[in-house]
């Protein structure tokens, strides 16, 4: 009786590996509005993204639907109420995709492989954030004409194409859970409620403020500030509302100098 042919041995099929995210990679997360709002209805772009080597090893690219406006938050007392729209990510050796229904979302969402990773495929992950990410800005426009004329959604990208350059990721070191805003944005919803649902944890958020006007960015640390289960009194809140200052007032009394700009077009 012939032996049994070892695992691996001449005349097997061995399975390629499966790809996997290398330890010591470097984490930095973005997370914007995409204009223009629907009502009161907000989509939210949320990009993770672990980096080595400049190459872009680990990667989730969220949209989400926010409902609300500032003076919901206010008088509500508690955080606006966001729901998933889409994912594309690294997960499971591969580039799967996610569509969710947020109209009912405790339905499981419907996924596609979109491309089948292995061992090796550094360049292929890296590529296919590119391709995601631009896919993400043409579909956006396509669907929305108005976004032509809407700061928000060019401030969103025109920030992931800076943070794509290796130069400006060095210069900008500090620059890694970021709220991407627009100067006219209240900073009450950008630096309370944004800040709480997406960076919760991180004690040093950083905002990255368009000023259409100049066609540059600005940018400065995001103090955190009260909660609203905080607030002695909600109404008083909504009073105040108005009084507000905007991200643009923010970010011009962090830092006044010329250095801390980057322009989009030159």
């Amino acid at each position: 009786m012939s032996k049994r042919q070892s695992r691996g041995s001449k005349g097997s099929s061995p399975q390629p590996r499966r790809y996997r995210p290398p330890l010591g990679l470097e984490y930095r997360e973005f997370v914007g509005e995409l204009g223009p709002a629907n009502g009161d209805i907000v989509t939210e772009l949320h990009v993770r993204y672990g980096v080595r080597d400049d190459k872009y090893l680990d990667w989730s690219i969220a949209v989400n639907l926010r409902k609300g406006t500032l003076t919901d938050y206010l008088g509500s007392g508690s955080y606006l109420e966001r729901r998933r729209l889409s994912r594309v990510d690294v997960s499971e050796s591969a580039i799967r995709r996610y569509k969710f229904d947020p109209k009912n979302p405790r339905t499981p969402p419907k996924v596609d492989v979109e491309v089948q990773l292995q061992a090796g495929d550094e360049d292929v992950v890296d590529h296919q954030y590119n391709v995601n990410m631009a896919a993400a800005s043409r579909t956006w426009r396509a669907r929305h004409p108005a976004a032509e004329n809407d700061p928000h959604a060019y401030a969103v990208f025109g920030f992931a194409g800076l943070d794509r350059d290796p130069t400006f990721r060095q210069n900008r070191s500090w620059l890694r859970n970021t709220l991407v805003a627009v100067d006219s944005d209240i900073a009450e919803e950008v630096m309370v409620d944004r800040l709480a649902v997406y960076f919760p944890q991180h004690r040093n958020p950083t905002a990255a403020v368009l000023m259409p006007e100049q066609d540059i960015f600005k940018y400065m640390t995001a103090s955190e500030r009260p909660s609203p289960e905080q607030s002695a009194d909600p109404r008083e809140s909504m009073e105040v509302a108005a009084l507000q200052i905007t991200m643009g007032m923010a970010v011009e009394i962090a830092n006044t100098d010329e250095d801390w700009t980057d322009r989009l077009l030159e």
